[in-house]
């Protein structure tokens, strides 16, 4: 999610803009484009809490926040009121953030006791089920500790699933073949002789579990 964030962040910004630019010639407009992305976005937010908490404690300040906002709003589109514009815009763009920011303070405050996988919000037990702590074979990571001084990356392993929790363990790179869950080319065969070869990769952990492993293992073995 965390390479969402910034065209995320990016879209949002310019979509605040060009409707800021549209209220100029067609106030009424930008009015109801903005209040449907405004209630869309509230809407999304709820249900995505909702998953994780029984009570939503900051859902006033939201109603609050937008109230004002479509009121001000629809008062300067009928008066023309620039000032009043700015403020119950300002308001409306303060309601899509309470949650999110709400979301990620009571995250930090709640941590979760699965590293690798941690839970949003108060940071308990989801689905799938929580399995806590750093799912790691020791006996493993000692060896590739004593063997790979110098290499690159610790290992490659099929997905992000099966290494994040190397990578959380040791601060060492490790190689995904497969993406995150292990169903996308990332690295070809010639690519990853190539990785040997340079002295940037000593060992492939294949712990392979489901189609999307058994494809890209296929695919790569085929290939050497």
């Amino acid at each position: 999610m965390s390479m969402l964030a910034g065209p995320l962040v990016a879209l949002v910004g310019i979509g605040a803009v060009e409707l800021w630019h549209l209220r100029q010639k067609l106030p009424w407009l930008s009015a109801l484009l903005l209040a449907a992305a405004v209630a869309s976005t509230l809407l999304l937010q709820k249900i995505t809490a909702a998953a994780y908490l029984k009570t939503i404690w900051w859902q006033p300040i939201v109603l609050i926040l937008t109230a004002v906002g479509a009121l001000l709003l629809v008062v300067t589109a009928i008066f023309k009121w620039p000032r009043l514009a700015v403020t119950g815009f300002s308001c409306l763009m303060a309601a899509i953030l309470v949650t999110p920011g709400s979301g990620r303070c009571s995250t930090m405050m709640n941590p979760s006791s699965n590293q690798s996988l941690p839970a949003a919000y108060t940071g308990q037990i989801t689905n799938p089920p929580n399995q806590g702590g750093l799912q790691v074979n020791q006996t493993l990571l000692t060896f590739l500790d004593e063997n790979t001084q110098g290499v690159t990356y610790l290992m490659a392993v099929p997905s992000s699933m099966q290494g994040s929790d190397y990578v959380l363990a040791t601060g060492r790179p490790v190689l995904y073949l497969g993406g995150f869950m292990g169903i996308d080319n990332v690295v070809t065969s010639d690519q990853l002789a190539q990785l040997v070869s340079d002295g940037q990769l000593r060992y492939v952990y294949w712990d392979a579990r489901g189609a999307g492993f058994g494809a890209i293992r296929d695919q790569l073995l085929g290939q050497l």
